[in-house]
């Protein structure tokens, strides 16, 4: 019988082998601070690294639901068409762990190989802010970006209020449950 292993690339084996034959406890069985280190240096140690063709600039969203504002990382590729779709990116890490750092190499792959916009949301995190902070903040990135296409046009050549581009939103939260819809 076959076993998934088998299809996936001798990288992605070697990952999973080295995955297994680790000594790291599994998250469940540290602290959250712990976690989300454990995911930073698990990022660094593997993710490699992106040679983007492109601009990576920080956007602050100003919203009503805390105090803070909701920082974001903007990806605009140097083969950005005209009409480029805009992606908001919210990365895994089942709502604790996983922040923009973890999935920059992510963003810069889709941005890059799709020629689009992508936004790479730091939401809010449980346990310190309680459902439904995370969506909250992911309401409020997605409106953001309906309403201030001009905006992002200052990290592009091109004006975006006079053409029409598609929102993306796309997330893998919940057991790697991929999200997306289209707006």
């Amino acid at each position: 019988m076959a076993s998934f292993l088998d299809h996936l690339t001798e990288e992605s084996k070697s990952y999973m082998e080295i995955l297994s034959n680790s000594t790291r406890k599994p998250y469940n069985e540290v602290s959250v601070e712990e976690a989300r280190q454990m995911s930073i240096i698990n990022t660094r140690k593997f993710g490699g690294n992106i040679d983007y063709d492109g601009e990576r600039h920080e956007i602050i969203i100003d919203q009503t639901y805390k105090t803070e504002p909701i920082p974001v990382w903007v990806y605009k590729p140097n083969n950005c068409p005209e009409n480029a779709t805009i992606f908001v990116y919210f990365h895994g890490g089942g709502w604790t762990v996983g922040c923009r750092e973890t999935h920059d190499d992510s963003c810069k792959i889709i941005s890059s190989d799709a020629g689009c916009i992508v936004l790479n949301v730091e939401y809010r995190l449980a346990p310190e802010h309680k459902y439904p902070a995370c969506f909250d903040d992911a309401e409020v990135a997605v409106k953001w970006a309906l309403a201030n296409k001009p905006q992002l046009a200052r990290f592009s050549d091109h004006d975006f209020s006079k053409s029409i581009q598609p929102i993306q939103m796309q997330g893998f939260q919940a057991r790697w449950t991929p999200i997306w819809c289209t707006l």
